[in-house]
């Protein structure tokens, strides 16, 4: 491996992060590459685009109408069942194949197989993980937050004194 490729491979690869889901058992994060990263794009988009678009755009116009007039009312007693069921198909239709390929992209290392540790991740070990949901959904959490493009490392050491000054040189 080149210098460049160490480099970045270092930059790619997150924190081991200890599961509370699943004692004893952790994986470290890794950063998606730009196709894997378009795939789940891509995965997100079919989802999104099997949703009744007229009975969301519907009961969005009805919530916002009712929220000036009624904002207590409970958002099932506002929508009718066609309503309920678009947004409720929002909210869950991508989960299972997203949660999937961030698995499958995502995991850098893991120590889910016989070995102590093993950089392997497949599509026959992922659905063994999508088996336990709640292990499936804290894996997918810790790759979604390492791959957050907002959720940069602070050094935890200000720049700025308590006084309002700062140490470090201006750049002009």
């Amino acid at each position: 491996m080149k210098d460049w490729q160490k480099h970045i491979s270092r930059q790619r690869i997150g924190e081991k992060t200890e599961l509370k889901s699943v004692e004893g058992f952790w994986v470290k994060p890794r950063k998606f590459s730009v196709e894997e990263n378009d795939r789940i794009q891509a995965a997100n988009i079919a989802a999104l685009s099997k949703v009744k678009r007229s009975a969301l755009a519907q009961a969005t116009q009805k919530l916002r109408g009712q929220a000036e007039t009624n904002p207590d009312a409970l958002v099932v007693d506002l929508l009718d069942e066609k309503e309920l069921e678009a947004l409720m198909d929002v909210q869950f239709a991508p989960a299972a194949e997203i949660v999937k390929l961030q698995i499958l992209y995502g995991v850098a290392e893991h120590n889910f197989c016989e070995e102590e540790s093993t950089t392997h991740m497949d599509a026959k070990l992922v659905e063994e993980i999508m088996q336990a949901p709640e292990i499936a959904g804290e894996i997918a959490l810790v790759v979604q937050r390492f791959n957050d493009p907002l959720a940069k490392r602070t050094s935890g050491i200000s720049g700025t004194s308590p006084d309002g000054s700062t140490a470090e040189r201006s750049s002009n």
